[in-house]
């Protein structure tokens, strides 16, 4: 009986186009959602219970559920199977099966070619099911960069685009606060949704939101994932959390403080020449 293509001994990784696409995991994330790629090109589709799929992670730490979740809701979408789908995977699968496809039918007409001199055809017909499959050959460093050239998603990529959107954040961040920005699963798959709900929304604008929120009236320190779903209300100036427009702040939290300090000195000494002048009257 004729065996199937086989492609659970080998996986497709474009290791520039991986990276691109990952540059905001963590080291967690990454061993995580190789384990899922890997699953998938052997088994297929993932199943949408969250615990089967975090077992194929093997994570066991509290945080597996938040970080698998994360990892089906950013890379994969459901299908019409009601299975998660990875949309790369299904088009190198579907690209490898007809290759292997055409190298087997190649196969078979050359063996009926070589046994058909030989007016030997039962025993070339029988020979047939054990033709073995040819393995792809490794592709040239040319030929794999014209691949990746004419490929849809050569256009600017959303991770790529993440990656500089946290970037900025994480600057503006440390400017306002003076220490690293809160980072973990949630804020980038608030992020994430957010840029994705706001496709249009440029990486200049982006640096205005940040530019904007950091001169307004708000709590600097809150993390992303508090304040994102209103980020368009600072696009065109300063506003209160609420998105309701303010007058520009002309200090940060830190001068805020240190001028508060100089004013409650400056009390404290009138109220002590105060209080000097009337111990002297009195005497």
């Amino acid at each position: 009986m004729a065996k199937g293509p086989k492609t659970d001994i080998w996986l497709p990784l474009y290791i520039g186009d991986y990276l691109a696409d990952t540059a905001h995991l963590s080291t967690e994330q990454h061993g995580a959602y190789l384990l899922l790629l890997m699953h998938y090109w052997r088994k297929g589709p993932l199943p949408t219970d969250l615990w089967q799929v975090i077992l194929i992670t093997k994570l066991h730490s509290t945080k597996a559920r938040g970080i698998v979740q994360a990892l089906l809701e950013e890379f994969f979408t459901i299908g019409e199977d009601g299975l998660w789908h990875q949309k790369r995977l299904d088009a190198e699968k579907s690209r490898w099966n007809a290759k292997s496809e055409k190298s087997r039918e190649h196969a078979k007409r050359a063996a009926v070619a070589r046994w058909s001199k030989t007016d030997a055809q039962s025993t070339a017909a029988a020979s047939l099911e054990q033709c073995a499959l040819p393995l792809p050959s490794p592709r040239s460093e040319a030929e794999e960069t014209n691949i990746a050239a004419k490929r849809s998603f050569a256009a600017p990529k959303v991770a790529s685009r993440f990656s500089a959107f946290r970037a900025d954040y994480e600057e503006a961040f440390i400017r306002s606060n003076s220490v690293q920005a809160p980072w973990d699963a949630k804020e980038a798959t608030n992020l994430s949704r957010w840029m994705k709900a706001n496709s249009t929304i440029s990486r200049d604008q982006w640096q205005n939101i940040l530019r904007n929120r950091a001169r307004s009236p708000v709590n600097q320190a809150a993390p992303l994932s508090r304040w994102i779903s209103n980020a368009l209300s600072w696009l065109n100036g300063t506003a209160d959390d609420w998105g309701k427009p303010t007058k520009e702040r002309s200090f940060n939290a830190g001068q805020w403080r240190q001028n508060s300090d100089g004013k409650a000195r400056a009390t404290i000494e009138a109220l002590r020449e105060s209080l000097g002048g009337d111990q002297e009257s009195s005497g």
